[in-house]
């Protein structure tokens, strides 16, 4: 399953993959879903987490479980889709606002 609905691909365009010491070559046109989502909760620098992937991802998962989550976000689009899902609680609004405000002081609170 390519991991393209899920995951955008941040690198220059033409870049086909990457040599990374913590995760090995990663070959971008042979990523599967599967490992683009070890990828992206390990760190890795050019995925980021679409709405498509959260859903597809992480929509089973409490409050509590996804809020460990948010610090993998690097983007506030990322904050946004982890919190759009279902099941979602104070505590888990409060941590995506306290993220958020890490990753861009200017924003407005995530309701």
């Amino acid at each position: 399953m390519k991991f393209f609905p899920y995951f955008e691909l941040v690198a220059r365009p033409g870049i086909g993959g990457v040599d990374s010491p913590a995760h090995g070559r990663v070959r971008f046109r042979q990523l599967t879903a599967e490992r683009a989502v070890r990828l992206w909760a390990d760190g890795f620098p050019y995925l980021r987490l679409t709405k498509e992937g959260a859903r597809h991802f992480f929509a089973d998962l409490t409050a509590e479980q996804r809020i460990p989550l948010l610090e993998r976000c690097a983007t506030p689009l990322e904050v946004e889709a982890l919190l759009k899902l279902p099941r979602t609680n104070a505590t888990l609004k409060r941590a995506a606002n306290e993220r958020l405000a890490q990753l861009a002081p200017e924003a407005p609170p995530a309701e």
